[in-house]
């Protein structure tokens, strides 16, 4: 009698530990709940509802790593960086060990926020790691030295005073990434209006620059992006990156451009 009651004992033993166990790092059954209704509206692409139910998720169990883990991601996705770079942050201070892949994606969210020295942080701890891969061990210790770079030039800066190029050049655009000839008489550059990018060109005199101008209608687009141009030393040859054209072989292409007499020009990609 005795020992068929021990056996009943350890068959409810054994019952509630697997009942006790989730697949999850929380057995709170709202915490749960909330979490599977979570990723349900985030499948109906409804991010704003699926963070309704991660926050409630959090809320029933602050210590949940996967509703913390996917927040963070779910914020990342929306290119609201720095409440990404806490959730994750949470999810390491939680459990270090849960996931190192979780510190390269955290480092390079931190570089791109100046955040140089818990992304070193971070990018350490991910190469001590083992079974990572050896590309994603190459690039973290590339991020490693640029993290190292930052933070030395942060140490001791460069004196730097910009100074306004005139009306003829600035306007209340956004007018970046300037090339110029290896003779400094002809300059051309970027300038956004109502999120379109294209480029203008301004000659220089002895009285200085010149009203810039649109660049070209062969090489501006009205609907399309261009950006990022190198310019040869003689000034014939304009390099620069297209995105999205209908005449590109991908997302985002590199086109160069030959002058022909003063205003024409010819295209190739």
């Amino acid at each position: 009698m005795k020992r068929a009651v021990l056996l009943f004992l350890f068959i409810i033993s054994v019952c509630q530990l697997f009942a006790q166990q989730s697949p999850y790092s929380t057995n709170n059954k709202d915490a749960i709940k909330n979490f599977a209704l979570a990723n349900q509206k985030f499948d109906d692409r409804l991010p704003d509802e699926a963070i309704t139910y991660l926050k409630k998720a959090i809320d029933a169990d602050a210590k949940f790593l996967e509703a913390h883990a996917m927040l963070g991601d779910i914020f990342q996705q929306r290119k609201n960086i720095k409440a990404a770079v806490d959730e994750y942050h949470k999810v390491i201070a939680i459990n270090p060990g849960y996931s190192h892949a979780i510190y390269l994606k955290v480092a390079g969210m931190e570089i791109a926020e100046a955040m140089y020295s818990d992304a070193l942080g971070h990018l350490q701890k991910y190469v001590s790691t083992t079974g990572i891969t050896e590309a994603n061990k190459a690039h973290a210790q590339k991020l490693i030295k640029d993290c190292m770079f930052a933070i030395d030039a942060l140490q001791h800066p460069v004196p730097f005073k910009p100074i306004n190029m005139g009306p003829n050049i600035n306007t209340a655009a956004d007018e970046y990434s300037p090339v110029s000839t290896a003779d400094n008489t002809t300059i051309i550059y970027t300038r956004q209006i109502e999120q379109n990018e294209d480029f203008y060109q301004a000659g220089k005199t002895d009285a200085g620059w010149q009203k810039s101008v649109y660049l070209s209608e062969k090489i501006n687009t009205p609907n399309f992006n261009e950006g990022s141009e190198s310019v040869s030393q003689d000034g014939k040859f304009l390099f620069f990156t297209g995105c999205n054209r209908p005449d590109g072989r991908g997302r985002c292409d590199i086109y160069v451009t030959q002058k022909k007499g003063t205003t024409g020009a010819s295209l190739s990609v």
